[in-house]
């Protein structure tokens, strides 16, 4: 169930996605420009963004996971 600060996590995690996500597309975009690789290492660090990002989320994810665990073994007593 989704309880009150929850709603916060999930867009903050949502931000994280997304700017590590544009990080790397624009990120390997310039390397591309300066390198004349076009679009190799645009692709490259696409995808060493989505998994740095995808990594990002399950870590957070699992850890909220533990503390509302926490929380609730801690209500009842």
């Amino acid at each position: 169930m989704i309880e009150k600060g929850d709603h916060v996590l999930i867009a903050g995690l949502g931000m994280e996605f997304a700017l590590t996500m544009s990080l790397g597309f624009f990120g390997g975009r310039w390397l591309d420009v300066k390198f004349a690789t076009t679009p190799w290492l645009m692709l490259l660090c696409c995808a060493l963004a989505f998994a740095l990002a995808m990594y990002i989320l399950i870590k957070s994810a699992r850890a909220a996971a533990a503390n509302k665990a926490a929380r609730a073994q801690e209500d009842k007593k």
